[in-house]
């Protein structure tokens, strides 16, 4: 007879993800064991097999649980804001020492890339099905033709990605945070007076 209750088990299995997700972000894949994941969820190692065959098939899912809580940012945006005051908005919240300060919580993009370029095709497609959902969400809140917003669309995230893991990557805070001003520059005037919450702090 089975020790789980109906829906334990996928309970338990969505508890891994975002444990792995939480991680993986913070210490990188190859830093991070599967002792590690089942010790961040408070279960123990022997139950992992009962859900992933392997840590790989666990980063590929993990992958996407990990953009789609990070998508989340651009989605709590007022839905009537669009074009330049969308950008604007959105890298005001990304481009911070809050964001940079937490990569746990943060976005999967620049978390997660360096090890996502190094693995299988698996997790490969998985990130690549995740970023299109960014892609996406920008492309509906520019006012451009489709073409024209994809092509801003990729602009866009490149240089709050490339931003934010720079800023991760030097020495100093004076550094860092210079980085983090110069890429948000292009989104620093002031636009809409809406808000968006932050799971960044």
């Amino acid at each position: 007879m089975s020790r789980y209750k109906p829906g334990d088990k996928d309970k338990t299995r969505e508890r891994i993800l975002k444990a792995a997700s939480r991680i993986f972000r913070r210490k990188g894949v190859s830093s991070t064991s599967v002792a590690d994941v089942m010790d961040a969820a408070d279960l123990t190692v022997g139950g992992f097999y009962k859900h992933f065959g392997s840590k790989d098939a666990l980063f590929a899912e993990a992958v996407t649980t990990a953009l789609a809580s990070s998508r989340k940012l651009t989605e709590s945006v007022d839905p009537s804001i669009r074009g330049d005051d969308w950008l604007r908005l959105v890298a005001q919240v990304y481009l911070t020492p809050a964001h940079r300060d937490n990569p746990a919580r943060g976005c999967a993009l620049p978390a997660l890339s360096g090890d996502i370029s190094r693995a299988d095709a698996s997790v490969k497609k998985a990130f690549e099905e995740g970023l299109e959902l960014y892609i996406q969400d920008a492309i509906q809140r520019l006012d451009g033709s489709p073409q024209e917003n994809r092509r801003r669309a990729w602009a866009y995230w490149a240089t709050l990605m490339g931003g934010l893991l720079l800023s991760r990557s030097v020495a100093t805070d004076t550094m860092s945070n210079e980085i983090l001003e110069a890429c948000r520059a292009d989104y620093s005037e002031s636009g809409s007076k809406s808000k968006v919450s932050t799971r960044y702090s």
